[in-house]
């Protein structure tokens, strides 16, 4: 008489079942983020984005020169920079497609990629699509194929021709 239903004895590998199925299939739903971005371009972004932080670690004061941004960016928690896949600073600031230094705007009020804000996106004789050109914190001079990247304070990255390049009076 002092039996126990089966059905009361199932329930919590039922219940682990059930957990695992839903688990299996939310993670089935979400799928991996994949970087297609070019390596020159992911350095050519970390340059821009750590050109802004510096700025925001500053009030607002961009970097006078390459000295300073490579103090900061040697600065952050090894952590920090391991997660950036900073590994040695140096190279970070080589284009691989020309092998060149970028070409960094020291001391250039961005505006943080503000529109409406000095510096901000979409400044007059900007080509389509591009912020305008106090925007650009840094670029490859000379580019591959007629193509140079540009990274703008809005955190983005570009390619543009040799005609949107000059549009932009960079050199």
């Amino acid at each position: 008489m002092n039996s126990i239903p089966p059905a009361v004895l199932t329930l919590p590998r039922r219940w682990h079942v059930s957990l695992a199925i839903v688990l299996f299939a939310l993670a089935g739903c979400g799928g991996v983020a994949v970087d297609n971005r070019s390596e020159g371009e992911k350095r050519l972004l970390t340059v821009a984005m750590m050109y802004n932080r510096y700025a925001a670690a500053h009030q607002g004061a961009p970097p006078p020169d390459e000295k300073a941004l490579k103090q900061f960016i040697n600065s952050l928690p090894v952590a920090e920079g391991a997660g950036m896949k900073i590994t040695k600073v140096d190279e970070l600031f080589i284009s691989q497609r020309d092998q060149k230094p970028f070409k960094v705007r020291y001391g250039l009020q961005t505006g943080g990629g503000v529109p409406e804000v000095p510096g901000g996106p979409g400044g007059p004789g900007a080509p389509s699509g591009v912020a305008s050109t106090a925007a650009v914190i840094a670029y490859e001079e000379t580019g591959l194929n007629g193509k140079h990247y540009a990274a703008f304070a809005t955190g983005e990255v570009h390619e543009i021709t040799d005609e949107e390049f000059q549009k932009l009076n960079l050199k």
